[in-house]
């Protein structure tokens, strides 16, 4: 069984729709580098006046958000399967938080994958559950460590710079101010370019923290942020850009995108050239936002009859049966097996034909555990 969780466990990648964008009062002309001309409108608004409308994503408490994301067709990663991830978030300030996550693909639904997770993390402690195998484990965490694996690098928190957990250490990808909660306080944010600048249609000014961030914010409605640049703070090369667009208003001038564009750049690189190459170029669509208190139940497990519990800390040792009963785990996995294998009997694409494989193996390990269990009671 020591070998299923081993199978089961996967880092998660990622897959996409939803919300619409609120006209500007007035669209400014179209230029081929996204300014405006040099008579546009002169930029109005101070950095304090910025901040402080930024800081207004602080009264954001409470988040559900449900998001798929894909490579984009031109991106290196892409490798023409249309795989990605979807993902469901609850959080709760100030500590409590529910990431669900799966990879998808056009033929594959997310909550089939055998990769599938679901953490769960209160003040103290962390909950791993994996769908497939219908095992989970728990270990002690508290809100003070920094989140890890996937969690480390969320892809929403840290393309939209939204973070509402108040007691919890939040992803961080640079060593500057990052949350935009954060930038409302930063001393480094302390310049306002003097033009607007055009991002989609619409006039922004431009928050910048010179050779590290810069923030694209319409700020006609409260602040919304509509592109972001960051950048390496020994070299100030782009590292990262995000297109953010589709806005739903969450709370009176709290803005929460619908669509997201990431593109990776590979700063490092020896020339300038490389350094302008795309390492990953993916988009976001978020199916549903939400600001509504989140079920106390969607930040808990509740084992049901015949779920698995690991030691998180000694992975050596064997599992245990949470709850008595359940025995339609092998069925599962029959269903599984015939659900996504084509009428020839192979499966559908390279994916799925490693997908396949592992539901196999741990089909076979399965049944030699019940074997010997079998075997043992038998004996006595």
């Amino acid at each position: 069984m020591n070998f299923i969780l081993v199978l089961m466990v996967a880092s998660c990648i990622a897959p996409p729709e939803g919300g619409q964008d609120i006209p500007s009062a007035s669209k400014p002309p179209s230029s081929s580098d996204g300014r405006l001309p040099a008579d546009a409108s002169k930029a109005t608004f101070t950095p304090v006046q910025l901040k402080a409308l930024l800081a207004e994503y602080g009264k954001l408490t409470t988040l559900s958000i449900e998001y798929s994301i894909q490579m984009r067709p031109s991106s290196p990663g892409d490798d023409g399967s249309q795989s990605g991830v979807h993902r469901r978030i609850s959080a709760k300030s100030p500590c409590s938080l529910a990431h669900d996550s799966g990879h998808m693909s056009h033929f594959l639904d997310w909550k089939d994958d055998p990769y599938r997770q679901t953490c769960y993390f209160d003040e103290s402690k962390e909950t791993i559950f994996y769908h497939f195998n219908k095992a989970f484990a728990r270990r002690p965490y508290p809100a003070s460590s920094p989140l890890d694996g996937t969690l480390a690098t969320e892809f929403f928190f840290v393309s939209t710079g939204i973070w509402p957990l108040q007691g919890r250490r939040f992803p961080r990808p640079t060593d500057c101010p990052y949350l935009l909660t954060e930038v409302a306080k930063s001393e480094g944010h302390d310049r306002v370019r003097e033009a607007l600048e055009a991002v989609d249609g619409t006039w922004c000014h431009v928050l910048v923290n010179e050779g590290k961030d810069a923030l694209w914010i319409d700020a006609s409605r409260g602040a919304r942020v509509l592109k972001r640049e960051v950048r390496a703070s020994a070299s100030a090369a782009l590292m990262a850009r995000y297109t953010l667009a589709g806005h739903k208003e969450l709370l009176p001038g709290v803005w929460c995108p619908m669509k997201i564009r990431s593109e990776q750049f590979d700063f490092d690189a020896s020339t300038p050239e490389g350094r302008k190459r795309h390492v990953i170029d993916s988009e976001a669509v978020l199916s549903s936002s939400s600001i509504n208190f989140p079920d106390e139940n969607s930040f808990h497990l509740t084992p049901e009859a015949g779920w698995l519990e690991y030691n998180m800390e000694d992975v050596r040792a064997r599992p245990i049966q949470a709850v008595s009963g359940g025995e339609e785990l092998l069925d599962d996995m029959v269903s599984w097996i015939a659900k996504y294998r084509g009428p020839t009997g192979k499966t559908q694409n390279s994916y799925n034909i490693y997908i396949s494989y592992v539901i196999s193996v741990a089909f076979l390990v399965l049944l030699i555990e019940l074997a010997l269990r079998s075997r043992k009671r038998f004996q006595y």
